[in-house]
């Protein structure tokens, strides 16, 4: 679908974002009609895609640049009115569940060797794609995460460790690609696995 524009001067480009700067509100500059990308005060740049349903106006976003580029922003968002103009809420397209954002996320490591993906894509769905697959990664709480983690560490503390080191990139690059928006769910490790002591030795008494 061709982008239109009154004028394509006006549309966002990478130097133009990368040229806004946080001011002590968050403010918006506009790119095709309805997307647009937010400045927060912390200095992230998040895209939001506007819609109307039925006369309403639906306000979704897609993720924070520039992990989410300008295209491919355009591309999610012209998607989401097309859906929105064939009368279906948008937001449930938007929505994909947790299985869909973990495999995206192992396609995404390039750097990988294809042995370390089908393991890191195996602990997913050995432990994660049960309880959590076919839900929405932003309803997935961290007690239900750090529930799941202490189960796998009282039989192998090492592969909990593991366990965790996947969810957490998962949601890491959830969050960054507009999977969902919050926190991230996934807990620190702090508190969930014991931390080995140093066994500190006396000296022999002379």
């Amino acid at each position: 679908m061709p982008i239109k524009t009154k004028d394509p001067r006006q549309l966002l480009t990478p130097a133009v974002i990368a040229a806004l700067e946080p001011g002590d509100r968050p403010y918006s500059r506009a790119d095709i009609p309805g997307l647009r990308i937010l400045v927060m005060p912390t200095g992230t740049k998040r895209w939001e895609s506007k819609c109307s349903l039925h006369g309403q106006e639906k306000r979704i976003g897609l993720g924070v640049w520039p992990e989410v580029g300008i295209e491919e922003a355009r591309r999610n968002h012209l998607k989401l009115r097309e859906t929105a103009r064939a009368g279906h809420d948008p937001r449930r397209r938007a929505h994909k569940p947790f299985s869909v954002m973990f495999l995206d996320w192992i396609k995404a490591q390039t750097d990988w060797d294809e042995n370390y993906a089908f393991q890191q894509r195996r602990l997913g769905e050995r432990f994660l794609f049960g309880p959590f697959g076919n839900r929405h990664p932003g309803d997935i709480q961290p007690p239900e995460i750090t529930c799941l983690i202490e189960h796998v560490r009282e039989k192998t503390p090492d592969m909990a460790k593991k366990l965790h080191g996947v969810c957490a990139g998962a949601f890491r690059f959830g969050k960054a690609k507009g999977y969902y928006e919050g926190d991230n769910p996934c807990p620190s490790l702090q508190g969930v696995m014991p931390s080995k002591r140093k066994v500190k030795h006396r000296a022999a008494l002379k």
